[in-house]
């Protein structure tokens, strides 16, 4: 499956300028994979159709979806996504992964923020701080959070993840990560999901994801995604 397309400016080996294509997508254990391929300026071209003086120009085999005469225009700006994937059909059974339909590996989470005489904050303008931050996909469940907690606290957590919902939890691993300040917390928090596939939640890009990004701006803490 397919997640991003881009194309950059690059170096041919020509020492020409032409364009790299970075492709990311998933794969069969559901985690990002990256393509990367040097355009060469033969391939720069796009498809136009020809007009009736334009004939002489047309491509003697290849021909428009709708079966009218196109022409190769030299190009040296992004091509669209149609000329794109006809590049990687042209490597036939060596790209069939990209075009599978994989499932990314799915991290859920939910953050606990502090609480005003107001009430709950709104994520737009994430005025108090967040005071934890859960993920978990088994069989890791992480907590990130800046109180302290003691050995035997950790292993009541972990005795309560063990018999909850009936056992239905039994084999989490629960990971806590102390931070002594909010912003070291996000900042190993940001660092820790930079290569995750997916993440989700209740609400999570409405409120959690948003409410995040707000309180990084107001920590000026720099985040790179």
């Amino acid at each position: 499956m397919i997640i991003n397309k881009e194309q950059r400016d690059c170096i041919l080996e020509n020492c020409e300028i032409g364009k790299e294509l970075d492709l990311s997508y998933i794969d069969k254990e559901g985690d990002v994979k990256f393509l990367q391929y040097k355009i060469p300026e033969s391939q720069m071209f796009q498809w136009q159709y020809c007009g009736p003086k334009q004939l002489f120009r047309a491509d003697p085999v290849w021909k428009s979806w709708d079966n009218k005469p196109v022409k190769k225009m030299k190009w040296s700006k992004n091509l669209d996504d149609f000329r794109v994937n006809e590049i990687l059909c042209g490597f036939g059974e060596a790209i069939a992964p990209i075009y599978e339909a994989n499932t990314p590996k799915t991290w859920f989470c939910d953050i606990e923020t502090e609480v005003s005489l107001d009430g709950f904050t709104e994520p737009e303008t994430a005025r108090m701080p967040i005071n934890t931050i859960a993920l978990t996909k088994f069989p890791r469940t992480i907590v990130w959070g800046h109180k302290p907690l003691t050995d035997e606290q950790l292993q009541s957590i972990q005795n309560k993840l063990d018999t909850y919902a009936n056992g239905m939890t039994k084999g989490y691993k629960f990971e806590y990560r102390y931070f002594p300040n909010e912003a070291d917390m996000l900042l190993d928090f940001l660092e820790f999901i930079k290569d995750i596939p997916a993440i989700t939640g209740w609400n999570f890009i409405g409120y959690d994801w948003l409410y995040i990004i707000n309180r990084c701006k107001l920590l000026n803490i720099e985040y790179k995604f």
